[in-house]
């Protein structure tokens, strides 16, 4: 990108070079004459500068469409998906929960958001167990067996797959 600006800048000059020596008037040519090569010195850097700029924007709406691309696709796995999938932060609050949740346990993504999970296992103490076998795991575990507990008061059997999410930093950001 950089490189086909920098060389339409550089024709485009190299192009307008007569025009600035080939004027109608000889008052013209005079001002001209004496400036034409200054311009042509001047307007090289900033032809760079702005090939510089525009390859800037264009990367970044690029990038800009790569992750709304990215949003959509994790979002349609969320919401076709039959597993329950859910994420939680440092603290155990809900911050994301898949669609599948309402037909699984009959609560609504609105009504989890933001919520303790631990409120959702049947046995609250429960959550601490899991945590304490994520820890003894490394960080990850499968297949971890629990009960949680639907809308309308229900136990159903889950079975937990979990890791740590770390942030830029490797600090703990949630499960």
């Amino acid at each position: 990108n950089f490189l086909n600006f920098l060389l339409f800048g550089l024709l485009l000059h190299v192009a307008a070079l007569p025009w600035y020596f080939i004027v109608p008037s000889p008052e013209y040519a005079e001002i001209t004459g004496s400036t034409g090569i200054a311009m042509l010195i001047t307007f090289t850097p900033v032809t760079v500068l702005l090939c510089l700029l525009m390859t800037e924007i264009i990367t970044r709406a690029e990038q800009h469409r790569e992750n709304e691309r990215r949003d959509t696709d994790f979002r349609n796995i969320l919401d076709t998906m039959t597993d329950t999938f859910y994420r939680v932060d440092r603290e155990g609050r809900i911050t994301i929960v898949s669609p599948s949740v309402t037909e699984f346990l009959g609560y609504t993504q609105e009504e989890m958001l933001g919520q303790h999970i631990a409120d959702f296992y049947f046995d609250p103490d429960e959550r601490t167990r899991l945590l304490a076998a994520l820890d003894a795991a490394g960080g990850r575990i499968r297949d971890y067996e629990a009960q949680q507990k639907s809308k309308d008061g229900r136990a159903e059997w889950v079975s937990v797959s979990a890791q740590y999410r770390r942030d830029a930093d490797g600090a703990l950001d949630g499960v």
